[in-house]
């Protein structure tokens, strides 16, 4: 595993680290704590904390000392994947999402998982599970239920400069939960969505979709101005099609395969 720092403007790569050799790994995250200016990256049974000026890590945590199964002798056995979030350690089993004080190792929660998936922020304040929106204070050992969704997200993305939580299905419209205020809105009124994304230098939100029309499969990026509520839309390569991820990020419309396009917002 390597982490590249890439240019702002251009994305060619300025720098590169090796970080460490894995393997049987399907599972993997990068996310970035701005609160305590941490980059920490996900994959299965551990999570590496990294200084993002060195690009060096500081820190590992494994699952191995949260949830042990001495049958197997790993905990491997009995859960798909971790995340370290700002004190609090999340663990998604096969058959339960559990939530533990990083430090203390003391359980804080833990719940039969859902149908799909679940999401934690990248400052480890907010979990999503089976229908449930929780807000995390690892400090006080505290997790405390504030939302039932209305649906099963299979998409969810968390935006603390606005203090929402954005989220949606196939079948339904995309919602926005503001958690300042507990008050839930219509975000825009499309279905078939594969993937949200948004941007904090333009404000914009970038909706994905899949859809078919006259028996054939389309996409279509839409992107949506969360201050004007103006709407702009391209049509794109089906995501699975194209075999590329797209995102928006720093007013660039971004794929997978470095390949972007500059917006205007």
């Amino acid at each position: 595993v390597y982490i590249h720092q890439l240019d702002a403007e251009t994305l060619s790569i300025t720098n590169s680290n090796y970080l460490f050799s894995i393997s049987d790994n399907w599972y993997y995250d990068l996310a970035y704590d701005i609160s305590n200016n941490q980059l920490i990256i996900d994959v299965k049974n551990k999570s590496y904390v990294l200084n993002p000026a060195s690009m060096t890590i500081q820190q590992i945590f494994d699952a191995n000392d949260y949830m042990y199964d001495p049958t197997n002798g790993t905990s491997s056995q009995i859960h798909k994947r971790m995340s370290y979030r700002n004190g609090s350690v999340f663990i998604y089993s096969f058959n339960s999402v559990n939530v533990f004080n990083a430090n203390s190792a003391e359980s804080l929660h833990s719940e039969e998982r859902g149908s799909f998936d679940y999401f934690v922020s990248d400052d480890g304040s907010f979990l999503y599970n089976n229908d449930h929106i929780y807000r995390i204070n690892p400090a006080q050992n505290q997790v405390q239920l504030i939302k039932e969704t209305e649906f099963s997200p299979d998409k969810l993305i968390f935006v603390p400069e606005r203090n929402e939580i954005i989220y949606a299905n196939h079948f339904e419209y995309p919602k926005a939960f503001n958690y300042a205020n507990l008050v839930t809105r219509d975000v825009l009124g499309v279905v078939d969505v594969k993937t949200l994304s948004y941007d904090v230098v333009s404000d914009v939100l970038l909706i994905e979709r899949t859809y078919f029309e006259d028996g054939e499969e389309k996409g279509k990026a839409t992107f949506f101005n969360m201050n004007t509520g103006t709407t702009s839309s391209c049509s794109t390569y089906p995501i699975h099609t194209s075999g590329f991820y797209r995102t928006i990020l720093n007013n660039k419309y971004i794929a997978a395969n470095g390949n972007f396009i500059n917006l205007n917002f």
